[in-house]
């Protein structure tokens, strides 16, 4: 199973500590033998991505738009952004955490 997560929306948004986690809350709880994690999380800290590999891919560098963003994945998890909008218009499976 392919799973997308973003766990943080923009820190410039004024409720962002309302809807934004850290990847260290996340993340461990989601690996789960059968599930390759794919971060599909904007602009994260560079120590950040290098705690969770090898669990966790880094896609934002191959990502173009929204499409691509969504169209991958079997499920995609996120935080109140902008990728859970079109996962959920394909009809994708989604959870809002």
């Amino acid at each position: 199973m392919k799973v997308g997560i973003v766990w943080a929306g923009s820190p410039t948004h004024k409720a962002d500590r309302y809807r934004s986690l850290t990847a260290q809350a996340v993340m461990p709880r989601l690996i789960t033998p059968g599930v390759q994690l794919y971060s599909l999380q904007k602009e994260p800290r560079p120590s950040v991505l290098a705690g969770l590999a090898p669990d966790v891919i880094d896609l934002v560098p191959r990502l173009g738009d929204f499409a691509d963003t969504a169209a991958a994945f079997d499920l995609v998890i996120s935080v109140d952004t902008s990728v859970a909008y079109p996962a959920g218009a394909m009809g994708r499976p989604g959870l809002d955490i």
